[in-house]
């Protein structure tokens, strides 16, 4: 039912073991209060991420945000990145130490990108000398595409310094910093987050400021990892849970928290792939968040997948293993016979 075995998560965590003794020497923090409506009526859903690392995870009962209570200091995310700690880790776990190279996560960037220009033809208006600003882009594998398209002037902000000189030698505007505290003066008419809002640490006040940077008519896209999906693919909160994601949406919270923040939802993108939904908003009324009744369908959702979890991962009696049932034929072809 599940993507991975018990056996195969604790082999990967097995794995990142030294990484994670990097980390454990950063500086951690608690974040008991809700980093959208300041709510302190929590749920714990998970006492430790994918990565073994004894943090917690909470959801929100309020507005169903979805969070880290325990993770890195803001400082210390950003000694994360900046070293490399965050790419080793996720090395480690996902292929066996082999680090990807930057060529091969270009390429990856550029396959996501085609999808997304594709996904919002003709939704929004873009023409040549409009500004573009691509938030966590990396390489800039996204920027370059759209640059190429619509001959658009790209910034691109990205804390890994490796990653912003691939930017940079390809000619865009390249920023290394956390978007978080860099400041700019200018407007711009179309702002991506692609595959970032997770890593962000002040997910509130990256999408007000991100709201304050658009152009009267600019549009802001965004995608998200839906975190219930990945709980379908690969079972219980603690198989999710990463010390690199400070939040999770779903898309019930998300099409309740973005308008609550200012913004109006022009199309939801489900084109994307790998449980990833993609929304095109730009600046609207500021709308109370709606009661959020599905709070406690979503904790009894978890408690049935980590029941699953065991159950499907529960080691097998020696009557059901095939080494059992063979005997168990020959045994009856010798009784048959020798009679």
């Amino acid at each position: 039912m599940f993507l991975h075995s018990a056996k195969e998560l604790k082999q990967r965590q097995l794995r990142c073991g030294k990484i994670n003794s990097l980390i454990k020497n950063l500086e951690f923090e608690s974040t008991p209060v809700c980093n959208i409506c300041s709510s302190h009526d929590l749920s714990v859903i998970s006492d430790k991420d994918r990565y073994g690392n004894p943090i917690r995870t909470a959801i929100c009962n309020e507005c169903g945000l979805i969070f880290l209570l325990d993770r890195l200091t803001n400082k210390s995310y950003d000694v994360f990145y900046k070293e490399a700690i965050y790419r080793r880790l996720i090395y480690q776990y996902k292929y066996h130490g082999k680090a990807i190279s930057s060529e091969s996560r270009l390429n990856k960037q550029t396959q996501y990108a085609a999808g997304l220009l594709m996904s919002i033809d003709g939704l929004i208006d873009i023409k040549e000398g409009m500004t573009l600003l691509d938030i966590g882009g990396s390489e800039g594998g996204v920027s370059m595409a759209f640059n190429k398209k619509y001959a658009m002037n790209a910034t691109v902000v990205d804390p890994s310094l490796g990653e912003i000189k691939v930017t940079e030698a390809a000619g865009l505007r390249s920023i290394n910093s956390n978007f978080e505290t860099w400041e700019t003066d200018q407007k711009y008419d179309l702002i991506l987050l692609c595959r970032t809002v997770e890593h962000l640490y002040d997910l509130k006040f990256v999408l007000n400021k991100i709201r304050s940077l658009l152009k009267p008519g600019g549009v802001f896209f965004m995608d998200f990892l839906d975190f219930n999906c990945e709980c379908r693919r690969y079972g219980p909160p603690q198989n999710v849970s990463r010390i690199d994601h400070c939040f999770w949406l779903t898309s019930p919270t998300a099409l309740k928290i973005l308008p609550f923040l200012g913004y109006r939802i022009r199309a939801r993108l489900y084109t994307l792939d790998q449980a990833h939904m993609g929304l095109l908003l730009e600046s609207g009324d500021s709308k109370p968040i709606r009661e959020y009744s599905q709070i406690e369908e979503s904790i009894i959702y978890y408690q049935t997948l980590n029941d699953e979890w065991v159950m499907n991962n529960r080691p097998k009696t020696p009557f059901k293993t095939w080494e059992y049932k063979l005997k168990k034929k020959i045994r009856n072809y010798i009784r048959i016979y020798s009679n």
